[in-house]
């Protein structure tokens, strides 16, 4: 077997052995990380350090643990920002969406049709829980609808939001 093909054997068994004994977040990003995706990393990586050596004598074991210890310390590196970058990005997506939503209950409580304006408000804070304009001006709605169980709720919800911050 050569050198290239047992650095990415023994990569490949390394993340199986990873993803069997760790927990919490680490665990995730290698839970979530395909082998397919995991190999074409490893691969390239072991290319990139191949083409280097040329001409030079096999790895030892001890070279070869180092050198695959690297490389899923750069592969882990590389997904858990790529994942920190999704994650970012969803957020981002989802706050644009919610404010969305308080910008059109903002037009429709200026036309005093407060039902829609509910509506809207409501799908705000369902997307983006912490959004405290949203949960304020819902409150106000509410108590403008006659409702004033859920806009106590809303308040609380306010108050509470605020105290985290």
């Amino acid at each position: 077997m050569d050198d290239e093909t047992a650095l990415l054997n023994l990569t490949m068994d390394t993340f199986q052995r990873m993803r069997n004994y760790t927990s919490g977040a680490l665990n995730r990003y290698l839970q979530i990380l395909p082998d397919s995706t995991l190999r074409g990393m490893a691969q390239h990586m072991i290319r990139q350090y191949m083409k280097g050596r040329k001409g030079k004598q096999a790895l030892s074991d001890d070279e070869k643990r180092v050198l695959v210890a690297k490389i899923c310390e750069q592969i882990l590196n590389e997904s858990i920002q790529k994942a920190r970058k999704k994650t970012a990005s969803a957020d981002d997506e989802a706050r644009d969406g919610a404010e969305l939503f308080y910008r059109r209950a903002l037009n429709q409580i200026s036309r005093e049709n407060f039902s829609s304006a509910e509506r809207l408000l409501k799908r705000a804070v369902e997307i983006s829980p912490d959004f405290v304009d949203a949960w304020e001006v819902l409150a106000e709605v509410l108590e403008k609808a006659e409702k004033p169980e859920l806009a106590e709720k809303a308040k609380l919800m306010v108050r509470h939001l605020q105290q985290k911050l």
